[in-house]
């Protein structure tokens, strides 16, 4: 799912939230203006559950593999948006593992602009 961004291009920070969904458009809008790219970028965590006493409760693999698929959907869906609201423009997308900000930081090196919204569902 994973795609090696191009430079130059307008990269989005998304998450499915209403706020992450107007900024897209935007971006969509703006990557038409000014003929440039989109990559879609979501980015996940797999957090193991404090169980108490001191230890952690394992997460299985249908587990990890349930939470990747939710982000995988994220990205497929604001694909699909793009898409449609902006069907001439190029769109590559990434889903990362780790932090959001670590790799909207990684992303920021060659891309021409960063959108994001104003709140989304993460910190």
């Amino acid at each position: 799912m994973s795609t090696t961004a191009p430079d130059h291009r307008i990269v989005v920070g998304i998450d499915g939230s209403q706020p992450s969904r107007r900024a897209l458009s935007w971006a969509a809008e703006e990557a038409v203006r000014r003929r440039l790219s989109l990559h879609l970028l979501h980015s996940y965590q797999v957090l193991t559950p404090y169980a108490g006493a001191g230890s952690y409760t394992d997460l299985t693999d249908v587990d990890t593999e349930r939470i990747r698929s939710a982000a995988g959907q994220v990205v497929d869906d604001a694909a699909a948006t793009v898409r449609q609201l902006a069907p001439g423009v190029a769109v590559t997308t990434e889903l990362a593992e780790g932090s959001a900000a670590q790799a909207l930081v990684e992303a920021s090196r060659t891309a021409d602009t960063i959108v994001l919204g104003a709140r989304g569902r993460g910190r």
